[in-house]
């Protein structure tokens, strides 16, 4: 809000006047009776401000180990700008890799045990026990009822029947009960892997954060912290701006608004350098200052040698930016 009470100040300061009729038509406008008003004069007075700008802050906790740049030097795009004492970090990824690895090794274990059933021998043995004492006992049974086999043979026969079923029955609860129970050891297996590789992987993204790189090419404005000092995570470190390419923003009457195509050229004039600039329209605000009844609006400056600086002021002629045609 400030910056724009400077703006505001600044262009009825620069304005003509005559600028705007008593009627509230801009100069330059014919009024209701067909006569025109005298045309537009005057400056609109321009800041230059960076395209983009961002602040690189602490991902994780450490010791700062290095600060590349310093305030107003430039920088690319990926250049390392802060380094974070990664020693205890990179200590930390090789504890899990390691702890990794032995889990994947007790999962495969796990899995190979688990293809190991009970001893098919032990129940084919129990079946065939089984086959043999039930037919001894239909055997059995035919001569009981002939008269030819005492009661105390076929009890007895019936007796090893039973037993060889009861037998059988527990070997085949075994063996569903070591299939349930190694299905679950496989199961717990597998999610300590995948518990393992979650923590890796978090703590290599802790590591990759002990290096900020610049997100853009430009210049750094303000630096927070120093070097050997211990930082938190979220702390402050570069304030940092895209000065590669920057915003000439101004405002002007709301009443000159349909003139203002996107993408219309503009003529600056630097004050503090001395010379002209070309500028093209990119921005039209949205909200028009009640008080003023002006609206703000940005002109795009190719600014690659770096000539330009952040706060530096500019004018536009008035009359010549009304004047262009549409594009």
């Amino acid at each position: 809000m400030e910056h724009r009470q400077v703006l505001a100040i600044a262009l009825f300061v620069c304005l003509d006047i005559g600028t705007v009729g008593v009627d509230g038509l801009p100069r330059g406008r014919a009024d209701e009776t067909g006569s025109p008003e005298p045309p537009l004069r005057g400056e609109l007075i321009v800041v230059f401000e960076p395209r983009r700008q961002a602040t690189l802050s602490a991902l994780v906790e450490g010791q700062i180990a290095e600060i590349a740049r310093e305030e107003g030097e430039s920088f690319e795009e990926g250049e390392v700008l802060v380094r974070i004492d990664d020693r205890a970090y990179r200590a930390t990824v090789l504890l899990l890799e390691a702890r990794l690895e032995a889990a994947r090794a007790s999962r495969a274990a796990t899995e190979a045990g688990a293809k190991i059933d009970v001893d098919e021998k032990r129940i084919e043995r129990a079946r065939a026990v089984l086959a043999g004492t039930e037919a001894t006992l239909v055997a059995k049974e035919g001569l009981a009822r002939t008269g030819s086999l005492s009661t105390v043979e076929l009890e007895e026969a019936k007796t090893a029947a039973a037993v060889a079923r009861a037998e059988l029955e527990l070997l085949e609860r075994e063996r569903e009960s070591h299939r349930i129970e190694t299905a679950h050891a496989v199961e717990a297996a597998r999610i300590e892997v995948q518990i393992e590789e979650a923590r890796l992987l978090e703590a290599r993204a802790h590591l990759e954060d002990c290096v900020l790189k610049a997100p853009f090419a430009g210049r750094v404005e303000k630096v927070h912290a120093h070097r050997l000092e211990v930082s938190t995570t979220g702390r402050q470190l570069l304030d940092l701006l895209d000065d590669r390419t920057l915003l000439a923003r101004c405002i002007v009457p709301i009443a000159h608004l349909d003139s203002l195509k996107m993408g219309r050229r503009a003529r600056i004039r630097v004050l503090e350098v001395g010379s002209p600039v070309d500028g093209r329209l990119v921005q039209i605000g949205a909200r028009v200052e009640a008080v003023s009844s002006t609206i703000g609006i940005a002109f795009e400056v190719a600014n690659p040698d770096g000539a330009l600086r952040v706060g530096m002021r500019g004018t536009i002629d008035l009359g010549e930016l009304a004047g262009q045609e549409g594009d």
